[in-house]
């Protein structure tokens, strides 16, 4: 679902605002109207993690309300520092684009952890997983989770629906980031631990088939795909970086790629 640029030019109670702010103002209508879908996404992701915990690990959800009071928070802090600027941009860049609201527990996860949610969401797919272990021999725990010091127990994101960083080197994109960052703090790359949430996150809302048809997943790249340039590219057999994604036949797969090659980026608006 996520929402789309056409969305906002249809709220009669924006009539007094400029046309900036009219966009705004839809912006954050059209997020709030996603809150249960990203709700069904964060505990989903959840309650499989706790499945994999001991008792005295487990964790316990925040509710929906309390979701929605942090969401808010961030929604004003994205509006304060430029974020939603950046989304109305991008929109009017591109009228097709949408973006999904994602909440994210604050929280760190192992690299088994993040394996088992991988295998977990294929269990309804057309294929088996695509795991590579070298991700957790060669990142930590720390490095796959972002997890956000201090911060509320959720996290959000607003993650588009298509690539938003030209192909490249991940140094070249690390440093398209950082220099978007200066007029959009709240720029991110997406935590590989992020990447199951969002996919249930869309399957919850729509965007992402729930099937065993891999015709069903045409374009399923395009809209899952992230590479995680902004880490520190590590050495097993080349010089590497996370990527995550479902494929087009609708194998979901956790990965790394060559760190030197071309390939393309997504950055979301986030938390920091």
């Amino acid at each position: 679902m996520g929402f789309e640029h056409e969305s906002v030019g249809v709220n009669p109670d924006f009539a007094e605002l400029n046309n900036a702010e009219f966009q705004i103002a839809g912006i954050k209508a059209s997020t709030n109207e996603q809150l249960p879908f990203a709700y069904t996404g964060y505990a989903t992701y959840l309650n499989l993690l706790n499945q994999q915990r001991s008792k005295k690990d487990q964790l316990t959800p925040v509710s929906e309300t309390e979701v929605a009071t942090f969401f808010s928070e961030e929604l004003a802090a994205w509006e304060a520092g430029g974020g939603l600027d950046y989304v109305r941009g991008q929109l009017e860049a591109d009228p097709s684009l949408t973006f999904t609201v994602v909440h994210q527990p604050n929280i760190e996860i192992t690299g088994d952890e993040l394996k088992q949610l991988n295998q977990d969401f294929a269990e309804t797919q057309p294929y088996k997983a695509y795991i590579d272990d070298t991700i957790y021999d060669h990142f930590s725990p720390e490095a796959l989770s972002g997890v956000i010091e201090g911060g509320a127990p959720i996290r959000s994101l607003l993650i588009p629906s298509k690539f938003n960083v030209p192909s490249d080197t991940a140094e070249n994109q690390q440093t398209t980031l950082e220099e978007l960052q200066k007029d959009y703090p709240y720029l991110v790359v997406p935590a590989l631990a992020v990447a199951p949430n969002f996919w249930f996150t869309l399957r919850a809302n729509g965007d992402l088939a729930t099937s065993k048809n891999p015709k069903d997943f045409a374009g399923a790249y395009q809209k899952t795909g992230i590479r995680n340039f902004d880490l520190e590219a590590h050495f097993p057999t080349f010089q590497a970086v996370p990527i995550s994604y479902v494929r087009d036949i609708g194998r979901p797969g956790l990965y790394l790629t060559d760190s030197s090659h071309s390939n393309p980026g997504r950055i979301a608006v986030g938390s920091k």
